[in-house]
């Protein structure tokens, strides 16, 4: 009787480590998705010599928290690009928001 309860504890623990650890190599997908589609927007604004139209449509398009700051600077045009996410494991009941930045030049 006592080798039936450690087995069915030790299935139940390998079960929750087993989702665990996928629902973890799935968020650090998600993460790298953002960090692709912000390197995907660092270069639609680029290409479009920031074109305030293109900003305001990748903004509204956008399945992410975007937002865009234009520095005109002694004639040359940059943006600041930002894109925010929340990383959450719910076994755990973890949940964190991350911000991604950087500069279209």
């Amino acid at each position: 009787m006592k080798s039936a309860i450690e087995l069915y504890l030790s299935i139940f623990v390998i079960a929750i480590f087993g989702v665990l650890c996928a629902n973890m190599v799935a968020m650090n997908i998600e993460a790298n998705n953002v960090r692709s589609y912000h390197n995907a927007c660092i270069q639609v604004i680029e290409n479009s010599g920031h074109n305030q139209d293109v900003i305001n449509q990748l903004i509204e398009e956008s399945p992410y928290d975007l937002a865009v700051e234009r520095n005109p600077s002694n004639g040359v045009i940059t943006s600041q690009v930002r894109v925010g996410y929340n990383y959450t494991i719910p076994l755990l009941n973890f949940s964190e928001y991350y911000c991604i930045e950087g500069v279209a030049r």
